[in-house]
């Protein structure tokens, strides 16, 4: 009898504990997700007299998009002011997304290839970029014009952090063919361009900077080694990036334009400036 026991009942047994025991290495076997969609940043800075001329007239017709990946120059937000595309308007004329205390901030989207375009307040496509976005760099992309003539500059600069460095970088998106140069604390500092010019942009470059320090920063043609264009403060701290921008234009620029999409006649004025953005 027990023999039958054993035969019958012994071989069920043994299979139900090797299941429970194949149940419970599984319940505790790590598992590895699915990868997620890999996001970067992207920022957006209007530097252009024209678009910002666009942007805050009461007379415009809609906002101005950045469109992207898509042609859809007919595209309008919801009724909640919501869009899925970058744009400049109302609080939003300089960028996208807003700086906040001089720091800018990033708009995070899919790592990838992107195509990005710029409309003007009537629907009209201005300019057509690409843009090859990654994880580790943050996308930054300017726009600015000449008479009327627009352009970009679309940056992806890397920048590691070092002690005792910062990153200062130089764009230039004042209008015109001078030459400007910049001083530091009222000394030219080796490490930056000798001289830049319109459309130029560096990478970030490596300054030796030990401590938290306030810079004081000029711009000067270099026609005229002697008066400042403009001038900026900018406290800096190690293991940080900076950004220096020219923009607008010169005193010595012609009073006006005619613009080459309308050919209507332009008045301008002096707006030559240097700002000074926060990175990283």
């Amino acid at each position: 009898m027990i023999v039958y026991i054993r035969k019958k009942f012994l071989q069920p047994l043994l299979a139900f504990c090797l299941l429970a025991g194949s149940l419970l290495s599984a319940c505790t076997k790590e598992v590895t997700p699915l990868p997620g969609a890999e996001r970067g940043n992207m920022f957006f800075y209007n530097a252009s007299v024209a678009l910002t001329g666009q942007v805050a007239s009461p007379t415009r017709r809609r906002v101005n998009f950045i469109l992207m990946d898509s042609q859809d120059s007919n595209y309008v937000w919801d009724a909640d002011r919501v869009s899925k595309h970058p744009y400049f308007e109302g609080g939003k004329i300089v960028s996208f997304p807003e700086m906040v205390n001089g720091w800018a901030t990033y708009w995070p989207v899919l790592t990838g290839p992107h195509t990005l375009r710029l409309l003007d307040s009537s629907g009209t496509v201005l300019l057509t970029d690409s843009v090859n976005l990654d994880k580790q760099n943050a996308a930054q992309v300017f726009y600015t014009d000449s008479c009327g003539y627009f352009r970009s500059v679309v940056t992806t600069d890397p920048f590691m952090s070092k002690e005792k460095q910062i990153g200062m970088r130089l764009i230039n998106l004042s209008p015109g063919n001078d030459k400007y140069f910049l001083t530091i604390n009222k000394k030219i500092p080796a490490e930056l361009p000798a001289a830049t010019h319109y459309g130029d942009h560096t990478g970030y470059i490596a300054m030796n900077s030990d401590r938290q320090d306030t810079l004081a920063i000029k711009v000067f043609s270099v026609s005229d080694s002697t008066n400042a264009m403009s001038r900026v403060s900018l406290i800096v701290t190690p293991g940080h990036a900076y950004t220096l921008l020219m923009s607008g234009y010169p005193e010595n620029h012609p009073a006006s334009y005619k613009d080459p999409r309308t050919g209507r006649i332009i008045s301008l004025q002096t707006t030559f400036v240097i700002q000074a953005l926060k990175n990283y």
